[in-house]
């Protein structure tokens, strides 16, 4: 081994990997050394965490979010979903604004 110290002033996160079917959920991070004077990497790691509940929530809202966007482009809404009531009855059709002959 030789030893030395590393060229890096810096830390990017550039992949996550987000397991949310496992139990617990598995986040996985591959992080770049940075050497912003020569604007190169010079060393990759990755750490499972562990991630502070900070952290964790923030994955939560992202997850949401996802979800909230799939959801509007994919998913047919209840409001799409409903057809407008008619009246059904004498009461309802006397009561709805409903022309009257």
């Amino acid at each position: 081994m030789i030893r030395g110290t590393i060229k890096a002033d810096g830390l990017a996160v550039m992949r996550v990997e987000i397991d949310l079917a496992a139990n617990p959920s598995k986040v996985k991070v591959v992080a770049a050394f940075i050497n912003e004077t020569l604007g190169n990497s010079v060393g990759f790691t990755e750490s499972a965490g562990p991630w502070s509940p900070e952290t964790l929530q923030k994955i939560r809202d992202l997850r949401d979010a996802f979800e909230s966007d799939l959801a509007r482009h994919l998913l047919v809404q209840r409001e799409e979903m409903a057809e407008p009531s008619l009246p059904s009855g004498l009461g309802e059709l006397l009561t709805s604004g409903a022309p009257q002959v």
